[in-house]
């Protein structure tokens, strides 16, 4: 984000009792089907698996159902995977933060834009916008750049 330009900044959760659900346990949940393991899903956010063990149990005691599943051990080690109804939630919350990045970016031009020539409609959101947008997105909260990877043909 340039300096000079006007910007806005929203958070958003969904949740019943307590804001739960944003964009960290979206990150979480995308690398944990990327890489099949609640373990490395961490160590790709630099993150404690402790903690990451911890925010999404949280998640699904406030949603009332369970976002992954796993098996443990074996020969060729666990595997963590996304549940239907975790897939279809992560899913449903993506383009739901799609449709509001669109619709404040919008609202923001239309409300900002006289002062000054230089507005940005640019949001921060988290780690659905490199998901549905497919473009960088700010540094995370563990201090980490976030960057979309290359994927050659």
């Amino acid at each position: 984000m340039e300096e000079n330009k006007l910007h806005y900044h929203m958070k958003v959760r969904v949740f019943r009792k307590e804001g739960a659900f944003g964009p960290g346990v979206a990150e979480l949940m995308h690398h944990v089907e990327e890489t099949g393991s609640l373990s490395e899903a961490c160590r790709c956010m630099g993150m404690a698996y402790s903690k990451g063990w911890r925010i999404m149990k949280h998640a699904e005691e406030d949603l009332g159902f369970s976002l992954m599943e796993g098996s443990r051990g074996g020969s060729r080690g666990g595997r963590t995977m996304l549940t239907e109804k975790g897939k279809d939630f992560l899913h449903r919350y993506e383009m739901f933060m799609a449709e509001l990045n669109r619709s404040a970016g919008e609202s923001f031009m239309r409300w900002f834009e006289v002062y000054t020539e230089k507005a940005c409609a640019g949001i921060y959101m988290g780690y659905y916008a490199k998901r549905v947008t497919g473009n960088e997105v700010p540094s995370n909260s563990y201090g980490k750049k976030r960057v979309k990877k290359s994927v050659q043909n």
